[in-house]
């Protein structure tokens, strides 16, 4: 069964509510944008969220076999938000509240409507621009429930995330 666990770390861009990184975006959806996703029943954590759109059925399951496969060796944190909302600043007010989530965090924003996928957004400290359109283009092409949205996470994320290391530390793998 895979496990999470929570690591404390300093986020320095809370210390500063009045900060670039807090837009006027959060005002438009106050009340829509979920809290950052924290470890239950001592050690699961729920990597799927809908937010007026039901999580289908085996997501939660795939995403934290994702999470236990390449969280170690990629130094990442895969979360999927689903939302009905079909304007896609609704990323950048999740954006703006999670700010950007743990250093590790890769959190992909799908706008779906029905069975479509209308929108998709990434948001991650990390510096992975081409992960980020890889990861909308080919999300965007294919329905909310085929099994191939989870093999796209796990490749283009297995081949295309590296975690933005502080300044002065050696990123692996570079």
């Amino acid at each position: 069964d895979p496990a999470a666990v929570n690591h404390s770390y300093d986020n320095y861009l809370l210390a500063d509510p009045d900060s670039l990184f807090v837009h006027e975006t959060m005002d438009k959806f106050t009340g829509t944008i979920p809290s950052y996703p924290e470890v239950h029943n001592f050690y699961k954590v729920n990597h799927a969220i809908g937010q007026g759109v039901e999580v289908p059925s085996g997501w939660q399951r795939e995403l934290r076999e994702i999470n236990a496969d390449l969280g170690a060796p990629n130094q990442v944190d895969v979360t999927v938000i689903l939302t009905n909302i079909a304007d896609p600043t609704y990323a950048q007010a999740l954006e703006a509240k999670w700010l950007y989530g743990p250093k590790n965090s890769l959190n992909i924003v799908l706008g779906v409507a029905g069975d479509e996928i209308r929108w998709v957004r990434v948001v991650t400290f990390s510096r992975v621009e081409m992960l980020k359109v890889r990861l909308r283009d080919q999300l965007q092409t294919l329905k909310v429930n085929d099994p191939k949205v989870m093999k796209v996470i796990r490749s283009e994320v297995q081949q295309g995330f590296h975690r933005t290391a502080r300044r002065g530390q050696v990123q692996h793998g570079a």
